[in-house]
C-alpha cells in the first residue's frame, strides 16, 4: 500500500515467516484435506460459514488498535483504517478509543485543509504521499462509519487543537477537506486529479525521483479511483449533515454528489469497452505542464507502445461500484471481466479479483515490475471490498465465489497479508489491518442477507 511497504519488501525477503510467527502463539492448528489451516479456536473449517468465522475471529484478535499492521510500526494510515473501523467498533474496540485516532487526524490539518496519510499518536509525527488524493476522502468517510455505529453525531461539534496553533471543530475540519479536494480538481472536467499511478496506487510511475511526491516531473492525470472516493466522502457528509439535522447541508453535498457522479461518468467511463479508462491525461502547455493547471507535466508518462486502455482497473471499478456510479448489470459484467483476468493472472492457482489490474503494465514503464505489490499484486485490502460491492448491488452468487479463495488463503497462510505475487504466496505485512477489515465486512455483509437457498 505504502512506499514503507516497499522498503519492508527488501528488508524481510521471508514475509511468511513472520506470517507464521504473527498466528503461532495461538495454539495448534489442524490441516484439512484441501490443505487449509485451521486453528484450534475454530470449531469447523469444513464449511464455507465454518472458515469464514474463522476468519472473523482471526480478525478480531488483530484489530485490536488502529495501527496499520506489523512491519508498520506505530503507523496509523487513514486510508487502511478507513477499512477496518466498521469490523473493529463491532468486535468490541472502545469508542473513545476510536474517535481518538481518528480526531488524530484534524490535529494535523494542514491551512489548506489537507490531511497526513499516516500519524503517529501523540508523537507529532506524520506523513503524506501527496501522490494521491484519496485521505481526505477516507478520514471523511471513517467519521461517518463511527457516526454510523455510536451514534455519537456531537462527534462534529468537538473541537480540536491542531499542531498549527488553530483550533476547529469536525464540522469545520470536514468542511475545510472538501475545499481541499476542490482546490486538486480539473477546471476542465471538475474532477480530482493527482501523479499518475497504478489504480489506487500512491506511487507514481514517473516523477522527480521521488515515487511518493508530486513535483514537477510527475505526470497528472484522473483516474476513476480517486473520484469515487470523493463521490462517496460527499454522500457520506450528506447523511452526517441529516443525523444532524442539517437539513440545508444535506442538500448541499447530496447535490454535489450527484452533479461530481455525472461528471465522472462523462469523462472516465469508457463506453466502448464498458470500463472505466485507467487514466485522462492532461493537455500540455507551451511548456509541457498540464494544461490549465500551471504544474505538474501534461500527456501520458507512457510511450505510445504502452496499450492502457486495453488494462482493466479492478481496485477504482470496486469502489465506482461502492459509490453508485455502475447499474447492477455493469457491476455484474465487471465482476466476470475480474475473474477472467484473475484466472488469466494465475493460471487457476488461486489468485482472486483482488488484482490491482490487468494485465500489468510492462517492465521499465513504471517503478515496479509486472505481477510486483501495486502493479498486479493481489490486495485482499480491496478483494474484500469487491466482495462487499457485490453484496451491495445483490450479487450474492458472484459474492460467495469471490470471497471463497480469500479466506482459504487467510487460513493457508495463518494471517492476513497486504498482498499476494502471481504464484499466489504472500507478500508484506502479515497482519495487515486493512485486509482483516475487508474481509471481515465482506463476511459479515454475506450473512446478513442469510446463507443461499
Amino acid at each position: 500500500m505504502q512506499l514503507f511497504s516497499l522498503v519492508l519488501i527488501v528488508s524481510f525477503p521471508t514475509a511468511l515467516a513472520a506470517g507464521h510467527e504473527f498466528l503461532g502463539s495461538r495454539g495448534q492448528v489442524q490441516l484439512t484435506a484441501s490443505g487449509i489451516v485451521c486453528p484450534e479456536t475454530c470449531s469447523d473449517c469444513s464449511t464455507d460459514a465454518g472458515k469464514q468465522e474463522c476468519v472473523l475471529g482471526m480478525a478480531k484478535n488483530v484489530l485490536s488498535d488502529f495501527r496499520a499492521g506489523n512491519g508498520y510500526g506505530f503507523q496509523v494510515w487513514i486510508r487502511d483504517a478507513n477499512t477496518f473501523i466498521e469490523t473493529s467498533l463491532q468486535d468490541g474496540m472502545s469508542h473513545e478509543s476510536a474517535e481518538n485516532a481518528l480526531l488524530e487526524f484534524f490535529k494535523y490539518q494542514d491551512e489548506s485543509g489537507g490531511v497526513p496519510d499516516w500519524v503517529i499518536m501523540g508523537s507529532y509525527q506524520s506523513g503524506k504521499n501527496t501522490v494521491e488524493t484519496d485521505q481526505e476522502s477516507s478520514l471523511i468517510q471513517a467519521i461517518a462509519q463511527y457516526v454510523k455505529l455510536t451514534g455519537n453525531v456531537d462527534v462534529l461539534k468537538k473541537t480540536v487543537s491542531g499542531i498549527y496553533d488553530r483550533s476547529t471543530t469536525v464540522k469545520d475540519g470536514i468542511e475545510k477537506a472538501f475545499a481541499f479536494l476542490k482546490s486538486k480538481t480539473s477546471p476542465k472536467h471538475g474532477l480530482l486529479y493527482q501523479a499518475t499511478t497504478v489504480d489506487w496506487g500512491d506511487v507514481q510511475a514517473q516523477g522527480d525521483g521521488n515515487v511518493i511526491t508530486m513535483g514537477s516531473g510527475s505526470h497528472l492525470s484522473m483516474g476513476i479511483y480517486a473520484n469515487a472516493m470523493y463521490a462517496q466522502a460527499l454522500i457520506n457528509y450528506a447523511d452526517l449533515c441529516r443525523r444532524a439535522n442539517d437539513d440545508t447541508c444535506a442538500a448541499k453535498y447530496t447535490t454535489e454528489a450527484s452533479e461530481l457522479k455525472q461528471r465522472i461518468r462523462s469523462a472516465l467511463w469508457d463506453e466502448e469497452r464498458q470500463k472505466w479508462f485507467p487514466h485522462v491525461y492532461f493537455e500540455k502547455d507551451q511548456y509541457g505542464r498540464a494544461e490549465g493547471l500551471g504544474v505538474g507535466r501534461g500527456g501520458s508518462p507512457f510511450s505510445s507502445d504502452v496499450d492502457e486502455r486495453s488494462i482493466y482497473i479492478h481496485g477504482g471499478t470496486s469502489i465506482a461500484m461502492l459509490a453508485g456510479l455502475m447499474s447492477e448489470a455493469e457491476g455484474k459484467a465487471a465482476y466476470q471481466k475480474m475473474k477472467q483476468d484473475a484466472q488469466e493472472a494465475g493460471s487457476g492457482n488461486g489468485i482472486t479479483v483482488g488484482l490491482t489490474c490487468w494485465p500489468p503494465y510492462p517492465k521499465g514503464t513504471i517503478n515496479m515490475n509486472p505481477f510486483w505489490y501495486q502493479n498486479a499484486g493481489d490486495w485482499p485490502w480491496f478483494g474484500g471490498r469487491t466482495v462487499q460491492a457485490l453484496v451491495q448491488e445483490g450479487h450474492l452468487e458472484e459474492a460467495r465465489e469471490a470471497l471463497r479463495p480469500m479466506v482459504d488463503r487467510t487460513l493457508k497462510h495463518r494471517g492476513f497479508f497486504e498482498w499476494y505475487d502471481e504464484k499466489n504466496m504472500p507478500q508484506g505485512s502479515a497482519s495487515f489491518h486493512g485486509a482483516a477489515g475487508a474481509l471481515s465486512k465482506a463476511i459479515r455483509m454475506l450473512q446478513a442477507v442469510g446463507s443461499p437457498k
